[in-house]
C-alpha cells in the first residue's frame, strides 16, 4: 500500500514539475530551517554545600598475661565546605546544535570562579591500660591544622545523561586532607545503607529538560544527595575477652545554580 502511494506521488510530481517546483516552503520549515545554532548569555549564581560527621568507639578488654589488658579508641569529628560565586558570572550557551547537548561556556575552561571556606575539626585517640600500659603508648593525633580555611576554586558543568546535568570541581577530596589534623580515616571499612557508594561532588546531578537551556530567560538547577555509612560492628563477650567497636559518617551534599539570561539595553535616541 506504501508502495502504490508513492508511486502515484512520484507520477504526479513528474506530471507538474514546474508547480511543485514554484511552491513556497511551509512556515513551519521556514522557521525549523531559520532556528539554526544559538548563542544565549546567561549571568549565573551558583552556590555549594557539603557537610560530614563521622564518630567510631571501640573498647577491648582482654585477660592476658600478667593482668588484665585495656584499649579505647575515639574518632570523631565534622567536615563543612562552602563554595559560591561572589557575583554574577556571565557564561554563553550555545544550543541548537543537531545531535548535542547545550554548551555552557564561560570566559575560560573552569565556567565559574568559586570562592568559600572549608572547615575541618577532628580527633582521634588510642590509649591502652592495664599490662598493655608500659609496652603500648598512647597514640593522640596532631590537631594543629585543624579548623577553617578560605578556598578558592573553579567548576564547570557537564551533561552526565539526557536532561542531568553535573558538576567538574577543581576542589578534590585530595585539597580537603591535612596532614596535621585526623580526618575520618579510622573509620575503616565504612558500607553505605543498601550498598550505596559514598557521593563525590561529581556525583551529585541535577534535573533540567535539555531543550528550554538557551530558549528561556530564566531557569535554576538544584542538585542534592544524603549518605550513611556503617563501620562492621562486633559485639564480642567471652570469658576474659570483651570487644565492641562501632561507627558510622553521615555526609549530605547539595548545590544550586541560578540562570539569568540579561536584559538588553534599550538603544537611546540622539537628539540633534
Amino acid at each position: 500500500m506504501k508502495r502504490s502511494i508513492a508511486l502515484a506521488g512520484a507520477a504526479l510530481a513528474c506530471a507538474a514539475p514546474a508547480a511543485a517546483a514554484e511552491q513556497p516552503p511551509s512556515a513551519h520549515a521556514a522557521k525549523r530551517t531559520a532556528a539554526g545554532p544559538r548563542e544565549t548569555p546567561y549571568d549565573v549564581t551558583f552556590a555549594l554545600e557539603l557537610t560530614r560527621t563521622w564518630t567510631m568507639d571501640e573498647t577491648w578488654d582482654l585477660d592476658c598475661t600478667g593482668g588484665s589488658c585495656h584499649e579505647q579508641e575515639h574518632a570523631s569529628g565534622t567536615e563543612h565546605l562552602q563554595l559560591q560565586t561572589p557575583h554574577p558570572q556571565r557564561v554563553t550557551v550555545f544550543s541548537g546544535i543537531r545531535g548535542q547537548p547545550p554548551m555552557i561556556n564561560g570566559d575560560t575552561e573552569a565556567v565559574l570562579r568559586l570562592v568559600g571556606h572549608h572547615r575541618l575539626d577532628g580527633v582521634h585517640r588510642d590509649e591502652f591500660s592495664g599490662a598493655w600500659d608500659a609496652a603500648n603508648p598512647d597514640q593522640v593525633d596532631d590537631t594543629t591544622q585543624c579548623g577553617d580555611r578560605s578556598v578558592r576554586s573553579t567548576m564547570a558543568f557537564q551533561w552526565v545523561t539526557r536532561n542531568r546535568l553535573g558538576l567538574i570541581p577543581s576542589f578534590t577530596e585530595a585539597d580537603a586532607l591535612r596532614e596535621r589534623c585526623p580526618g575520618d580515616g579510622a573509620l575503616e571499612n565504612l558500607t553505605g545503607d543498601d550498598g550505596v557508594p559514598e557521593p563525590t561532588l561529581m556525583d551529585v546531578l541535577g534535573d533540567v529538560a535539555q531543550a528550554k537551556v538557551g530558549r528561556v530567560k530564566d531557569f535554576s538547577v538544584r542538585g542534592t544527595a544524603g549518605w550513611h555509612g556503617t563501620v562492621p560492628a562486633i559485639d564480642r563477650e567471652s570469658d576474659g575477652d570483651v570487644l565492641h567497636r562501632h561507627g558510622e559518617e553521615r555526609l549530605s551534599i547539595q548545590w544550586r545554580a541560578t540562570f539569568h539570561q540579561p536584559r538588553k539595553k534599550p538603544h537611546r535616541r540622539r537628539h540633534r
